[in-house]
């Protein structure tokens, strides 16, 4: 950019330097100028006259040989900084300039000026990959759901200079494997209180977690079909068995998928730790006394048909050469519908439920059922053996109760802004490797199950040293379908031959062509800068050859010009590059990489500002526990409007109470506002002599006198009308005393 700048400058200087060399030219071509002054003015008429309307034929011939002379400096500077070819015979790899990332054209198939992105980048908008230009540097960016890579050794700054000011940039979903804790520290207090973003923490061995994990929760499953719980277990189960090529750790997923569906399916939901303690339940309680295997499982006396109780504990006898877990797998297999207590399924007459009835058993279910049933035991030894190993970790108390619920749905990471820091620690890798894995394989294939394309629906998965975690297949063919579903992951390592070891180089291969942006800073391993090196690409160039003659040093020898081609980067440069500089690497356009500045947090003054913000982890917990309750509607009188419930109604609606307060105090309209306002008015007359007060004793004397007239009369006597005074006086009188009662006890 600096010598764009260079090359814009001198141009600029040429076209200034035009007017001094016609000066020049004219002193020195004409004798009768004999001053630079007398040059000036002859210079100056010359353009005053071709202003005012003189022909530009009528000049002489030696201006025109002047001014050819004054346009030497503008044609030499175009000439020296601006080839009109360009040899292209040996390679034609060249460093990307501001054109490449952000330019107009007048005449395009898009549009009249519109602004092309030549290589999908541009400025201050997206995800951010460093700074270009000169003299101001400016974000470069991309905005669009496309991978990219980053390979740096420790130290190199691609934590520093991407991971970091994007995740205190970017106001979506995230999902950051973050093994230091160091994203955590500087990123989620600013996402939470100023972007707005729910902060979840998986740290099961941490005193900070704030995420659970569990993917056959009843919020997840519920709302799925069988087929689709069948591919959720499945997806789940190879994140945590990943050597598919070992025929035991096949099989021990084949048992964890059946379980775990027949939890579902059964129960309405599952768990990790139920997963893992299920082929070592004791299922004699679901043997169904009904069912022929109740019989194989428990003694019976031969005479009556009776079981045999434990004199004891009153409990019936097992028969010692059974296993309860092939007889309960035999049960399920006959089983026709979900529900184990129905006799419906121990009924012989009973039909087979046709396909797809509903509360029927699936044949999938019934079908692995019978054939675990029927695998040897040794064979079962062998492949209970290799679960165990790989869901021993599920057992932990800390990992069952980080594995106990869910605290988010898939389909939140779009409709919400969540955060997801996953903070294990270096020491905790190997134990809850499968645990991460199985996190991240479940996300990312749910995230695939629905097509998106609003920019606010996009998820950043920042997936940092994701090869100490173990295989993640699913995870590594993301970038070839994130287009179409929103998601944009970005994978960093610190070389790339740990993905050779933990993948193979067909997986790298793989990774390196499905990422569309591959980032490089300075590399320490030479086969890897290599690489990167072919990757670019040459450019040609004119390369002279000289020779000379012994003892002719000045006029003997010879010389040749030829065409060559070099690369534009070589392993050395990369190797060497400066550790505020790193380039980007664009799929399908490789020969043209970008040379940008580090975007170093800690030098950019805004974003120093939002880093190290503290995050209240107890509005997180207090999200996980306390149940979403459900919304009632608020029961309202018929005189009551619902509008007066809204918030923006409150101001009004005091106005209102208000306004109707004084017309009632004015103007009562029902029995009990007649009574306050006449307490109102005794209370507003208690100050007035006291002839009132004894008029008004007088009254209540002369009511009580008229009920006790009244109910001397026998009942027979007693008139209708009577009735309905004496009980409308009563009512009044209890009424008063209730307000005197009310009264006294606020007073």
């Amino acid at each position: 950019m600096k010598m764009q700048f260079v090359k814009a400058f001198c141009v600029l200087f040429s076209i200034l330097l035009i007017p001094l060399f016609f000066i020049l030219a004219n002193y020195y071509t004409f004798d009768a100028l004999k001053s630079l002054r007398q040059a000036y003015f002859f210079s100056q008429s010359v353009f005053v006259g071709l202003y005012h309307g003189a022909s530009i034929f009528d000049l002489k011939f030696e201006v025109y040989l002047t001014m050819l002379i004054s346009l030497m400096p503008f044609v030499a500077t175009i000439y020296i900084n601006f080839p009109k070819t360009t040899e292209t015979s040996h390679g034609y790899a060249r460093w990307a300039n501001v054109k490449d990332i952000e330019c107009f054209k007048i005449f395009s198939k898009e549009g009249f000026c519109k602004v092309v992105h030549r290589l999908g980048v541009q400025f201050d908008n997206g995800f951010i990959l460093g700074k270009f230009g000169f003299p101001k540097l400016r974000n470069v960016c991309y905005d669009k759901p496309l991978g990219a890579m980053i390979v740096a050794p420790p130290g190199a700054g691609k934590t520093a200079c991407v991971a970091l000011p994007n995740l205190l940039t970017l106001p979506n979903s995230c999902i950051i494997t973050d093994i230091k804790g160091e994203l955590r520290d500087k990123t989620a207090g600013y996402r939470q209180k100023f972007l707005n973003n729910r902060i979840l923490i998986f740290n099961p061995y941490g005193d900070d977690n704030t995420c659970y994990f569990n993917p056959f929760d009843k919020r997840i499953v519920e709302k799925m079909t069988f087929a689709e719980q069948l591919r959720h277990v499945k997806a789940v189960g190879d994140g945590i068995f990943v050597d598919e090529e070992d025929h035991w750790v096949s099989k021990a997923k084949e048992l964890f998928v059946f379980f775990a569906l027949l939890q579902v399916v059964t129960k309405g939901h599952s768990s990790f730790y139920d997963v893992s303690i299920a082929p070592a339940n004791d299922y004699a309680p679901l043997i169904h006394p009904k069912s022929p295997y109740y019989k194989q499982l428990y003694q019976h006396d031969k005479k009556t048909g009776e079981v045999i109780l434990d004199p004891q504990t009153n409990a019936p006898m097992k028969n010692p050469q059974s296993n309860v877990l092939k007889l309960f797998l035999n049960q399920v297999a006959d089983q026709k519908y979900i529900d184990m207590n129905d006799e419906k399924n121990y009924d012989l007459r009973e039909p087979e439920p046709p396909y797809g009835t509903k509360g029927a058993l699936d044949e999938i279910i019934r079908t692995d059922a019978r054939s675990w049933a029927n695998t040897p035991d040794d064979e079962f030894g062998s492949i209970m053996s290799s679960f165990k190993r790989f869901m021993y970790v599920y057992k932990d108390p800390k990992v069952r109760e980080a594995t106990s619920k869910m605290s988010f749905d898939y389909e939140e990471l779009r409709t919400g802004n969540i955060s997801i820091y996953i903070v294990i620690a270096q020491i905790d890798i190997g134990t809850l490797s499968s645990l991460v894995r199985a996190f991240l394989e479940s996300i990312a294939k749910n995230l695939m199950v629905k097509e998106s394309s609003k920019p606010e629906e996009r998820i950043f998965i920042i997936a940092d040293e994701f090869v100490r975690f173990g295989k993640l297949p699913f995870l590594l063919e993301m970038p070839a379908l994130c287009r179409s579903y929103n998601v944009v992951p970005l994978f960093i390592t610190q070389d790339y031959a740990m993905i050779r070891k933990y993948y193979s180089d067909d997986d790298l291969k793989i990774l390196k062509g499905v990422v569309h942006y591959n980032i490089v800073f300075k590399m320490n391993s030479a086969e890897d800068a290599e690489i990167v090196s072919k990757e670019v690409g040459e450019f040609t160039r004119q390369s002279k050859n000289y020779s000379t003659e012994k003892g002719q040093l000045v006029f003997g020898g010879s010389s040749s010009y030829s065409h060559e081609g070099r690369n534009l980067l070589t392993a050395q440069d990369i190797m060497n590059i400066n550790s505020d500089e790193v380039i980007v690497i664009v799929t399908g356009a490789k020969a043209t990489p970008l040379k940008l500045k580090a975007n170093y947090w800690f030098k950019d003054k805004e974003l120093l500002k939002r880093a190290n913000l503290p995050i209240d982890l107890e509005v997180e917990r207090q999200r996980v526990e306390e149940p979403i309750q459900p919304t009632t509607e608020i029961e309202t009188t018929p005189n009551q409007n619902k509008a007066d419930l809204e918030p923006s109604n409150k101001g009004e609606k005091v106005e209102n109470e208000s306004n109707e307060r004084n017309t009632n105090e004015n103007n009562p309209t029902t029995p009990q506002e007649l009574e306050n306002s006449n307490l109102k008015e005794s209370e507003k007359d208690s100050e007035s002599p006291i002839t009132l007060e004894n008029a008004n004793e007088n009254i209540e004397q002369g009511n009580h006198n008229e009920i006790d007239e009244i109910l001397k009369k026998p009942l027979s006597e007693i008139s209708m009308e009577e009735k309905r005074a004496l009980f409308k006086k009563m009512q009044q009188g209890n009424e008063e005393s209730e307000q005197e009662v009310t009264q006294s006890t606020q007073s």
